[in-house]
Order: structure tokens, then C-alpha cells, then sequence
């Protein structure tokens, strides 16, 4: 069934139609259910036949009555052009003075079957359980979806990089080689899976998504503030569970299901299972005493650090590494600014390098050069294409942090077949086949 566009809180006085362009005008009732929700049919004005449809026109539909534009109707224009004449409307090429008042005569039997297709639209709509028991009402179709983190926005493109709707920052050098280019062409919203400090609501209102998706705090519960724009704009949102590695089979299942794209979502599920089940195998067959200490150093000083009990940190005890930072915190994000005299104290065996011109100025500066993993030249700088694979944002791709990581503590057991996996993953989630040149590059070799 043709999927008809938005519908939308008619204006009191519509404003009139410009000169040349047609016009319709119906008297169908509507009817009213939940709160800011309409169903059934409203007056129709100004349609513009083959262009859009006129700013401030109350139009035919079915969803959340929200903030509208022109560029909204746009979208939908030509779908809802064909309803309009298979039910019988015409446009009027010459208008009268008082055209916006004369009915398009239908017959009883057309005027039925509009209402009967208004209808069905509305039992489209789907009540579904998010990862967090929350009941979610759905439009029938989604067309635009908005992560409200990167972690989560990047899940998204992986299973259909043209459901996006939006970005929460604008894509890098190194992000644009590996994303699709219409993928940084669009509007950038902000994160606001958390505080929010970077959000933009207004921009979030224009695009109007079908659908947000959040990953939460460990309250289980959005931001209020943004949670009250989204319920005031009639925009749903659904909170999926990331908090760990291993949640990330059910996450991918759970939104191909709810994105219609469950063979997608399934494909992906069964290969973070199968990859995550090879890490745990190898970490677990390392003797705790024999584990390589790591020291993971972020910031321009390298002396910012995540703890052990970090989502930040989870790929070294993946990989079979011992973070050396172990305080435990409750936190989430869990990262510390330490002095020198502590990183000294750990005296890391391997240390993980995130800023590039701290790993460039560390074998220089003699401050560091008592630690064991300089003495032995065993500090390595993190992959970041297309965005960092170990931490900001803890995203997929720590998978394959964690198998890098691997290669790199333990290189006679587990850094043989780092490339062709490399590749592979990048085949299998981003749809990119990087050659050999390029796998080297990705790898910092």
C-alpha cells in the first residue's frame, strides 16, 4: 500500500495558494484517539501538482502532529500525489477567486475508500518492547532514523547507512574515506544520548525523524530534557542496550527487527558472536600471572586514562591484557587524570596510544623513558579509521580493536592474520573492500 505522507496540525487560516497553482478542497471529517495524534482525513489545500505542497497546508496522512516545512512535503509528495488521483482528485488549473471553497465532487463509494486507506495507514502503526521493557508506538514505516550517539549512529549505518537521518558531529577526513559521501552530507544534530551538551534541537525539529535510537545512561533512562522535546515534537525513541561487547549480537538483532532489516541485523549478530566467542576462547586460555600489563594512554599528555571497569577499557581484557589502572567506578565513562609519577609505578609492559602527537613526542622525552614499554619500544598508536577502534566512541569496532590489540601484545600467537581479518570486517560492515596499501594503513604499519 502506497505509504502517504505525514499528517499535520492544519493552520487557522491556510495561507492562500500562489498564483497558477492547483487546488484542492474537501469537507471529510477527521477523528481524533490518542493525544497529538490525528486520524482519518483533513481539508486538503494548495496542493501543488507535481512540486510539493504549500507551507502552513493541513494534508491527509497518518503519524504525530509536528513541526513542519516545506522540504517535509517534498519527501512525500509524489506517493501521496498518486493516492490523490487513484481517489479521484483532480488539480484545478484556473482557479476562481473562491476556488479554496468549492468541493472536488467524489463519489460516495471514492470518498469511502479514502477514508478506508486513511485508516489503514493508521493500523500501520505497531506497539513494540525496546531492550529496556519500554513500549514503543511506531509509525508503519520508517524512512528516517536518528541515533542519538555516535555508537549508536554508526550501528545504524551499518545495517542500512540510507536510514539515517542525521549525524552527531560532522565526519573527519578519515571518516569521509570509509563513509559513504551522502552520509556527510547530512545535518549534524548533536549527541544527546547523555547531557546533551551539543545538541541541537532546532535541526533535530526540521529533519523530524521517524525514529530515535539511545543508548542510555546506566539509569536505563534518557536525558528528561531531551526526552520531553521528543515527546512534545511526537518524535518515538526506542533505548537499546550497549553497555558491554556481548551486548551487541541482541542489539544488532533487535534493531534489524525494528528497522526491517532483520537478515541484516541477524548477519551482523552471528558474526560478533562467532568473533567474540574466538577472543574469549583466546584470552581465557592465558594464565592470569602471564597476562601482558597495558597502560592506555589518551589526551595530548597521555596521562588521561580509563579504568578497568570501563566500557572504555574492554578490549584489553578482551585481547588478554591487564589494564594497570584498576580502580573500579561506577561511572560509565570512568577516566582519570593520573601524574607521571603513577604511570612510572604501573610500569606497563605495553602502552596504547589515542592522541597521534603524544606517540610521535614519547620516545623523546625522557620523562618516559624509565617505563618498561619504552625502554622496549612496545608503545603502539591506536587505529582510528574510520573512527577510533579501541575508545571515542566506544563503538563496534572495538571488535576489531580487541583483535589488534591481541596481535599486539601477543604477535607470535595471535598477529598472523590481522589483515585479511581486517578486511573482512570492514567488507562485512561497512561494505568497503580496502586494499593491501590500505590494511596497512588502517593497521599503523
Amino acid at each position: 500500500m502506497t505509504q502517504l505522507p505525514v499528517s499535520i496540525e492544519p493552520r487557522a487560516k491556510p495561507l492562500p495558494p500562489p498564483p497558477g497553482e492547483g487546488t484542492f478542497w474537501t469537507r471529510l471529517s477527521f477523528l481524533r484517539s490518542a493525544p497529538r495524534r490525528r486520524c482519518g482525513a483533513l481539508s486538503i489545500r494548495n496542493y501543488v501538482p507535481g512540486t510539493g505542497f504549500h507551507a502552513g497546508d493541513a494534508i491527509v496522512g497518518r503519524m504525530m502532529i509536528r513541526p513542519y516545512t516545506l522540504s517535509d512535503f517534498r519527501r512525500g509528495e509524489s506517493s501521496f500525489a498518486r493516492t490523490l488521483s487513484r481517489e479521484g482528485y483532480r488539480p484545478l488549473t484556473a482557479p476562481s477567486s473562491d476556488a479554496g471553497n468549492q468541493p472536488v465532487r467524489l463519489t460516495f463509494l471514492k470518498s469511502l475508500l479514502l477514508i478506508l486507506l486513511l485508516f489503514a495507514a493508521s493500523a500501520e502503526a505497531a506497539q513494540v518492547s525496546d531492550m529496556y521493557g519500554r513500549s514503543v508506538t511506531l509509525p508503519g514505516h520508517l524512512a528516517k532514523v536518528m541515533g542519538a550517539s555516535p555508537p549508536v549512529t554508526y550501528l545504524i549505518y551499518t545495517i542500512d547507512p540510507g536510514l539515517l537521518a542525521g549525524l552527531n558531529s560532522a565526519p573527519n577526513s578519515k571518516q569521509q574515506r570509509m563513509l559513504r559521501p551522502e552520509t556527510g552530507k547530512l545535518p549534524v544534530v548533536g549527541g544527546f544520548g547523555g547531557p546533551g551538551g551539543n545538541f541541537n534541537a532546532e535541526v533535530l525539529m526540521t529533519i523530524h525523524p521517524d525514529l530515535v535510537v539511545a543508548w542510555p545512561p546506566r539509569s536505563g533512562a534518557l536525558n528528561p530534557k531531551v526526552a520531553g522535546i521528543l515527546s512534545s515534537a511526537g518524535i518515538p525513541y526506542a533505548l537499546i542496550k550497549l553497555d558491554r561487547l556481548s551486548d551487541y549480537p541482541a542489539a544488532y538483532e533487535f534493531l534489524g527487527e525494528l528497522l526491517g532489516r532483520r537478515e541484516r541485523g541477524k548477519q551482523l549478530a552471528a558474526y560478533f558472536r562467532a568473533e567474540l566467542k574466538k577472543l574469549d576462547s583466546f584470552a581465557a586460555a592465558i594464565p592470569a600471572q602471564k597476562r601482558v600489563s597495558v597502560y592506555f594512554a589518551q589526551e595530548r599528555d597521555g596521562l588521561t586514562t580509563v579504568s578497568a571497569s570501563s566500557v572504555h577499557a574492554e578490549a584489553i581484557a578482551l585481547a588478554g591484557g591487564r589494564n594497570v589502572y584498576r580502580n573500579d567506578s561506577e561511572s560509565r565513562r570512568a577516566k582519570d587524570h593520573l601524574s607521571l609519577e603513577q604511570v612510572i609505578s604501573f610500569d606497563p609492559e605495553v602502552i596504547i596510544v589515542q592522541d597521534e602527537s603524544f606517540f610521535k613526542a614519547i620516545y623523546q622525552d625522557a620523562r618516559w623513558g624509565g617505563i618498561r614499554a619504552v625502554r622496549n619500544r612496545r608503545v603502539y598508536l591506536v587505529p582510528d579509521t574510520p573512527f577510533d577502534w579501541m575508545d571515542t566512541p566506544p563503538s563496534f569496532l572495538r571488535l576489531l580493536g580487541a583483535k589488534w590489540l591481541a596481535g599486539v601484545l601477543y604477535p607470535q600467537s595471535a598477529g598472523s592474520n590481522l589483515a585479511p581479518e581486517t578486511r573482512k570486517f570492514f567488507q562485512t560492515f561497512f561494505g568497503v573492500n580496502p586494499g593491501d596499501r590500505e590494511i596497512r594503513a588502517l593497521l599503523n604499519q
